[in-house]
């Protein structure tokens, strides 16, 4: 039996040895997202909202009033996660709902005064969050890694849709 894989205890450093063989691509997307996480309560210490309402909260920010199926596509989530999701900002005065002009069943999300102040720390967050997991990229490496994260989403929905298919 051969070693494949050799990590070393701790922070992750540029002191890990990672042989790729047999390495998964989740484990790695795992740490990050929870490395994320972490930098993120840490860099916010706000009880009220969870990691994945402030995710709902940078998303209606950068794009009012969209509807909660536009937030459901975009993260990929059921329609009942989003609205509970919804209604937490919701009930926490973050997030407030209009009638669509065309489709009144329908409800366009806005950041209310108080989320507004919230969403320009979360966007600061989030630049520094990308800018330390991007650190001695070039621009071009840069690029390939969002590149070539979009094609594994696109790789996990047509995979999805043929499973869903048959």
């Amino acid at each position: 039996m051969s070693l494949k894989l050799l990590i070393l205890v701790g922070v992750p450093t540029k002191k890990y040895i990672i042989l790729r063989e047999n390495e998964s691509i989740g484990r790695l997307v795992s740490i990050i997202y929870r490395w994320g996480n972490i930098y993120f309560s840490n860099a916010l210490n706000d009880e009220e909202l969870g990691h994945g309402q402030l995710k709902l909260l940078m998303f209606v920010g950068r794009n009012e009033g969209a509807t909660q199926q536009e937030v459901s596509d975009y993260f990929q989530m059921d329609k009942g996660t989003t609205s509970f999701l919804i209604k937490q900002l919701v009930k926490h005065g973050y997030v407030s709902k209009q009638s669509h002009e065309e489709d009144k069943r329908c409800k366009k999300l806005y950041l209310t005064d108080k989320a507004q102040v919230k969403f320009s720390e979360l966007s600061e967050i989030s630049k520094s969050w990308t800018e330390k997991l991007l650190t001695d990229f070039t621009d071009e490496e840069r690029q390939e890694a969002f590149t070539l994260l979009d094609k594994m989403i696109l790789n996990i929905g047509i995979s999805k849709k043929k499973e869903t298919i048959g």
